[in-house]
Parts: C-alpha cells; structure tokens; sequence
C-alpha cells in the first residue's frame, strides 16, 4: 500500500508511538505504530471502537475529547489509560488535528513526559475506506441512426517477406532481470523513506529541545540610510542546510512548532539585547490562523515587556492561510500588541493581491526577482514604482529584498520603496551589526507608527 506523507505526521513530530484513523462511526481505519507495546497485543485493530481500547473511567473523557475537534475548542493533550493496563497511561493530543481533520484522528504516546520519535517496532494495519456507494448506470438517449462508409481496405506490400509485415510478439522480459530491478527500486523508496524520516526526527528533536541559532541579515531605511531592523534566519547546531530543513519541515508539518519555537527565541533575544534592536521573524499562513500562536506570543511579551514594539512578523507561505478572516483577526491581534505584520514576498504567488485586499498589513516585501531587474529597462522599474504606489495608498511601506549592488538600491530609492534588504548591507551574521558606513537607529516611537 501507498503510505500517505500525512499518515506519518504523528510518528514524525517526535511525539507519538501510535497513529490512528477513525472514520465517521468511530471505527479505526488504519493504524500504524507500536500498538502491541502500548495495547497489549499486535493484532490488526480495524474495525475495532476506539473506546474499547482504554479504561471504562476514560472513555467519556475521550468522548468529549473527539467532540471539541469538530469547533476547535479543545487541543488537548489529555491523558488517558489503556484497558488492559490502568497504570500505563497514555496521552493523546489534538494539538494540529484541527487542519488535518478527516485524515488524522489522534496520536498517542506511551511517555507523554517525554516526547521522542517512534524507533522501536513498527506495525501498520491495512486502511479500510468506506465503500463507494454503488453507480447507477444512466439509461442510453436516443440516437440518431448513423450511416457509416464502408472502410478502404488497407494497403498491403506484396514485396515485403511476411516477417517484415507482422511484427514479432513481445517477449517479457526474463524473471532474473525484472526481480532485481523490482528489489532494487524498493529497496531505494525505503532508504529514501528512512532519510526522510531520519531528517524529520533531527528537526523535530531540534526544535523542540531549541537546539538552533539566529543569523541576522539588516534592514535599512532607504530615507536616512539607518538599520530600522534585523531579519531573524534559523541555522541549525548541526550545520545542516537550513532550506533542506525547512522543506522537511514544510513535508513533515513541522513549521507551525517551529514558528512558536522561532518567536519564542526572538522575544527572549530582544529582552536581553540593546533596546535599539527590532528583529522581524518569519510565521505561516497556517499559524497565523491558529488561534494557539497569537496566544503564545502574549505570554511571552507579558514575561518579556521590554521586547514590546520591537517585533515584526514576516507572513510567509500565505497559500497555506485556510481561513482569511482568522489570519486577519490574529494579525490585528499581534499589531494590537504594539507590532508591525508584513505580507513577505509579494509577487511570488498568485494570491499576494488578494491577501492585500483582504489583510490590514503594516508592510509588503517586494520579491527578490522584482527587486533584481530594477536596472534592466523601463519595464521592470515602472512595474515597482507602480506597486509602491498602489502600496502607499492601502497605507503600506515597502520592503526591496535581494539588493545586491548600489544600482538596485539607487533604483529602488527612485521607486520610493521605504526599506531595503540584500548582500549590499550584509550578509547573515551571528551577532546584529550595523553595516560600514551606516549607523544604528535610534530608539524610535512604537513600530505602528513607522517615520
């Protein structure tokens, strides 16, 4: 069977041992995990109720538990216990279900104190789709009689010997040829498949365990030539290569806990740092949605106060927003709380107009490939100038990123775009710098109210 990507997100978050579907009855449709280690026995469970699974004191709590997916009104975890073994809790969460309602019911864990990614035995029991309702067969429309010309008889080459003419029967391959290159390919998809599973278990142990470090990249205000702030980039104490390990995130859905993992880490720097410092970081359409991330970022400025007004959220892969009005709603949340939201890469998708439209934003970032073609013609540079114009008038600043060279900025500069960013100011430092020949902007008023 095809194991579905998705079907591994509770193995793969470095949280669960056990994975389960259920369909619409409470029936489990597929399974794949340690379930002899957490149940008692190793037997397929399809078509087994869930509540059958734990202790008689638990099965309401769980009732209610599966209840609060369907408005999203609880995110666990809960702890619950195994019939068989009262004393052996486990835990369950719905903490991501909400977007992956209908493909991933629960995970569970037998050591809910101590998250880790499955790598003892594996089982998986087979998926059990309802079946498809059976088709009606359409009665037949009348048709009008069709005349049909007698067909030309083919033309034969006389000339030709008759094994030219028929061509010979295809033989199959022989069975020592096809079983090794069949053995071969699976063996590939399963070293490819552990690869990946063993990138996802790094990254998730990574995160969790904060094991990743900040570079930091300028942003200058084009006006007066000063820093206005400092975009916050992840690399990892592996030195693993950092887009690798966001596409796996990205695979694995991971970049919603590395989001909180990211803002977390930020808010605790510009406590600590200068009061000159603003750091601008990076969170999901996805995220943004959920409520959980708006929440976490409070907590922490309320631990934090000093790093108030001194963040910018950069809203990146808008394509995954699944809710405009929610993103909306959180993004004026995080502004209320004195900080700037940013449409980030406007022009690389095909939504970035309509996000416009429909967020109130603080700062649109123009795509690099915009941004590179400014001194290439007429074209390119009215199309920015246009775009920083329509900007301005939805009371957006603008951001050039990818300036490389004093030409591009000194085109971006006649476009009236507010803030630029690129290797012409630095590249990605462990420490926050101020670039040669510029100097560092002074303490400024809250960051809603941009000079």
């Amino acid at each position: 069977m095809t194991l579905d990507p998705y079907r591994l997100l509770g193995l793969a978050f470095a949280s669960s041992d056990l994975l389960l579907e259920l369909d619409d009855y409470g029936r489990i449709t597929f399974v794949a995990g340690a379930e002899h280690e957490l149940f008692g026995h190793g037997d397929p469970i399809t078509g087994m109720l869930l509540h059958d699974l734990l202790a008689p004191r638990d099965r309401d709590r769980l009732h209610h538990f599966l209840l609060g997916l369907a408005d999203g009104g609880r995110h666990g975890p809960i702890v619950l216990a195994p019939a068989h073994d009262a004393d052996s809790p486990i835990s369950l969460s719905a903490r991501r279900l909400a977007e992956n309602a209908g493909r991933i019911c629960c995970a569970v864990t037998a050591a809910p104190a101590l998250p880790r990614f499955v790598t003892g035995p594996v089982s998986v029991a087979p998926y059990a789709p309802k079946p498809a309702p059976a088709a009606v067969a359409p009665e037949p429309a009348p048709q009008a009689p069709v005349e049909v010309a007698p067909a030309t008889p083919p033309a034969v080459m006389t000339d030709l010997p008759p094994d030219m003419i028929t061509p010979p029967p295809v033989e199959a391959p022989p069975t020592e040829i096809v079983e090794p290159i069949v053995q071969a390919t699976a063996s590939h998809n399963t070293r490819a498949m552990h690869r990946a599973l063993a990138r996802a278990e790094a990254l998730a142990a990574a995160v969790s365990q904060r094991r990743f470090n900040f570079a930091f990249q300028p942003v200058v205000r084009l006006a007066d030539d000063t820093v206005h702030h400092q975009e916050v980039l992840v690399r990892f104490d592996n030195g693993a290569d950092p887009l690798q390990m966001i596409r796996t995130a990205q695979a694995f859905e991971l970049m919603e806990e590395l989001d909180h993992a990211v803002v977390e880490q930020a808010i605790r720097r510009l406590a600590s740092d200068v009061p000159t410092l603003r750091l601008a970081v990076k969170v999901t359409g996805r995220t943004l949605c959920d409520e959980a991330y708006a929440q976490h970022v409070e907590r922490l400025l309320r631990r934090h106060d000093s790093a108030r007004g001194r963040l910018i959220f950069e809203l990146t892969e808008s394509n995954t927003i699944t809710d405009m009005v929610l993103a909306d709603r959180y993004a004026q949340v995080l502004r209320g709380m004195g900080s700037l939201v940013c449409l980030g890469d406007f022009g690389a998708g095909a939504n970035s107009m309509a996000h416009l439209q429909r967020l109130q934003l603080d700062l649109a970032k123009i795509d690099g490939r915009y941004v590179r073609e400014l001194t290439g013609g007429r074209e390119e540079a009215a199309l920015v100038r246009h775009l920083v114009q329509a900007f301005s008038e939805l009371g957006l600043r603008t951001v050039a990123a990818m300036v490389e060279n004093g030409g591009v900025e000194e085109a971006a500069r006649h476009a009236g775009v507010d803030f630029a960013q690129g290797y012409l100011y630095g590249r990605p430092t462990e420490r926050p710098e101020t670039p040669k020949m510029r100097r560092a902007a002074p303490v400024a008023p809250p960051l809603l109210k941009l000079a």
